[in-house]
């Protein structure tokens, strides 16, 4: 993809709808996408800032003038183990699509946010956390590995044991140390989708 900046400034609002901020909006669907818009936002002096669905709180999806990289076209679920409950995903999915493809085998994200609508690569970039936080702790804990292209476009594998320092930096980091391209996660066991509720 050649990015075209001209086509691609508009106006992007927060969750809330109470900001509202100018950038310039790229889809990304490829590293490839992510690579070039990097090194244009270096060639230019531009800011980067990721977006997913839209749905953090405030301004953390926003960046006046700068570029805004659209994350939800790299939405693949890319390898499920129903055996394990380990599940490989690209960082655009959303929690809903997460959900409706592990739940029919008995399992569940482990941490989920108020709305289904969120993608993985933002509860990463916020460590978002559950009703459940006082059990399981946010979803950084139940990472097994992510990927992530780094500003200078190096692509870096993560686990706990493996690059560590960027491992948590980045979970929690909004952002700001790179873009999360894939996430590894570890389900937890249900046994019915259905909820009883008192």
């Amino acid at each position: 993809m050649t990015i075209h900046l001209n086509s691609h400034y508009t106006y992007l609002e927060n969750f809330g709808h109470s900001l509202k901020s100018p950038g310039y909006h790229i889809p990304v669907r490829s590293t490839e996408d992510l690579s070039e818009a990097f090194l244009l936002a270096k060639k230019l002096g531009l800011k980067v800032t990721a977006r997913g669905t839209g749905l953090s709180y405030n301004d953390a999806s926003l960046n006046g003038g700068g570029i805004v990289l659209d994350m939800q076209g790299v939405n693949q679920i890319i390898a499920w183990d129903p055996a394990s409950g380990v599940v490989r995903c690209e960082s655009g999915v959303t929690l809903e699509q997460l959900w409706q493809r592990v739940e029919p085998d008995g399992w569940w994200p482990p941490v989920v946010s108020g709305t289904m609508k969120t993608t993985l690569g933002g509860c990463l970039g916020a460590n978002i956390h559950g009703k459940n936080n006082f059990q399981v702790g946010p979803i950084g804990d139940h990472v097994i590995e992510f990927t992530a292209m780094l500003p200078t476009g190096a692509l870096v594998t993560c686990t706990p044991k493996k690059n560590a320092d960027l491992f948590h930096a980045m979970i929690g980091g909004l952002g700001m140390l790179g873009v999360f391209t894939t996430v590894t996660l570890k389900m937890k066991r249900i046994h019915s989708g259905l909820l009883s509720v008192d």
